[in-house]
């Protein structure tokens, strides 16, 4: 059986960690506000129809 030690230390340089970092947190805050928008949109649905 073959073992693999193949390890991800991650980004290769620093632009790297700081790309992928920015691309994290972007997504972080576009799930952020997707799911406000959606919560208010949700109240603003049962005010008016309840």
């Amino acid at each position: 059986m073959a073992q693999h030690n193949t390890v991800f230390r991650g980004p290769e340089t620093q632009d790297a960690f700081y790309a992928e970092k920015l691309q994290f947190w972007g997504n972080v805050n576009k799930g952020s506000v997707v799911v406000i928008v959606g919560t208010i949109l949700l109240l603003v649905a049962m005010a008016v129809f309840l």
